[in-house]
């Protein structure tokens, strides 16, 4: 049995700030893997923030905003 898996997909949101098609992860089956720099992540997306509570994808891997905190998530 295969399992489809999400494709996300960025976009630029209310504000200017970063968003996908990936809400609230952590609902979804993902978990935090480690915390990662806010200043690394500013320095991935042009210096535009993460929207909070959303996952955003760079190369191919996943990080979201939770309440200014960033993490590294994958799919549990």
């Amino acid at each position: 049995m295969s399992v489809k898996t999400l494709e996300v997909i960025n976009r630029i949101g209310f504000g200017n700030n970063l968003e996908s098609n990936l809400v609230y992860p952590l609902d979804k089956g993902y978990n935090y893997i480690c915390q990662i720099d806010k200043d690394w992540i500013m320095s991935k997306t042009w210096n535009k923030e993460i929207a909070n509570k959303y996952a955003i994808k760079i190369n191919d891997r996943l990080y979201v905003n939770h309440d200014g905190t960033y993490w590294l998530i994958e799919k549990q």
